[in-house]
């Protein structure tokens, strides 16, 4: 009888009223996406068919490659650190494992002596497989993209 109640109810929404709408965020969440053109270097970040940024970045070297494919912003943080190289990575976007490690989207490497990585090389392939933008434009990128927005890493 339950199942009858909540059927009933259903057929009484009105499909302009509140009950009915589908928030606007939730909706925009699903338009946006990131793509990366390895060949060109290049990150850019779409709403609908809206291009939002255009960013210069650097991907993996030839050692240790970025991986093509389809994939989501699995884990945001503002600032995460790989004990492999001892470095800190500044608006981190993770968007999938690579063996034991999670590779992503991030600004420009620090050591922890303070040392800024790779700055004069963005445009180039120098990564240990993530994707590396000036630390500006990653903080631009981090505080749009959301956890699920669609990565797309293509040569």
């Amino acid at each position: 009888m339950e199942a009858l109640d909540q059927y009933r109810r259903a057929l009484e929404i009105w499909p302009g009223g509140t009950e009915a709408m589908t928030r606007r965020a939730a909706v925009a969440a699903l338009l946006k996406r990131i793509e990366v053109d390895v060949s060109e270097q290049r990150l850019t970040a779409w709403e609908g068919e809206e291009l939002v940024y255009n960013f210069v970045c650097s991907t993996g070297k030839s050692g240790t490659p970025t991986k093509y494919g389809r994939f989501s912003v699995i884990s945001k943080m503002p600032r995460a650190y790989g004990s492999a190289w001892d470095i800190w990575m500044p608006y981190w976007l993770g968007i999938y494992w690579a063996g034991g490690s999670e590779n992503g989207i991030h600004g420009l490497p620090i050591l922890s002596s303070g040392q800024t990585l790779w700055s004069g090389y963005l445009g180039q392939p120098v990564s240990y497989g993530c994707i590396v933008l000036d630390t500006w434009a990653a903080k631009q990128l981090y505080d749009w993209a959301d956890i699920g927005t669609e990565v797309i890493i293509h040569e």
